[in-house]
């Protein structure tokens, strides 16, 4: 299966990335009002605690990925490759969520009555499930190679060889594991 996703075109893993996501934003919205409620729902059921119909449940789940994907699109998100990405990413991905969530957010309040609280919620749990896609696509996608990874020490403590470190670990088949100085 690793082999099959690596071998993929970059638009197809691109499409692939952006349907999981579609996938945990809206589960992210639901589990939202799940914890909110305190009370295990279906959307179809509506949501008793503010009388909000099934209609306005499925639009609310559904306008949180209509939200928030553009702006993941938009902080070049699914143009960094998954097996490499760095703290730089998770940080993309926290001002992402979180524009996104405010977005979301600004107009559900506006339109459908559901909780205030329902909001921070879903900014948590929602950059939660996307870190946790990310960080397992990365672990599964790295998983491949272990057992050949050669563990090294770098020469010298300076920028330069703290730099040739981040270089190496984009390499799958070297691992930095320290610094030696003199």
């Amino acid at each position: 299966m690793r082999n099959l996703l690596l071998s993929l075109p970059r638009n197809l893993k691109r499409l692939l990335l952006i349907s999981i996501d579609f996938i945990t934003l809206s589960f992210a919205v639901w589990a939202s009002l799940i914890i909110r409620s305190d009370n295990f729902f279906y959307p179809q059921e509506g949501y008793i605690l503010t009388g909000a119909t099934s209609e306005h449940i499925y639009a609310v789940i559904f306008l949180a990925p209509l939200i928030t994907i553009p702006i993941l699109i938009l902080s070049r998100l699914y143009r960094s490759i998954t097996r490499y990405i760095t703290i730089e990413t998770y940080v993309k991905i926290t001002k992402a969520c979180i524009v996104g969530g405010i977005l979301w957010s600004l107009i559900v309040y506006f339109l459908f009555p559901i909780p205030r609280s329902v909001f921070i919620i879903y900014l948590i749990v929602s950059t939660g499930l996307v870190y946790l896609t990310r960080f397992i696509a990365r672990d599964y996608l790295l998983n491949t190679r272990k057992s050949n990874i050669k563990n090294i020490l770098i020469f010298g403590i300076g920028n330069s060889s703290r730099q040739i470190a981040e270089i190496l670990r984009s390499d799958l088949n070297i691992n930095p594991v320290g610094f030696i100085s003199e």
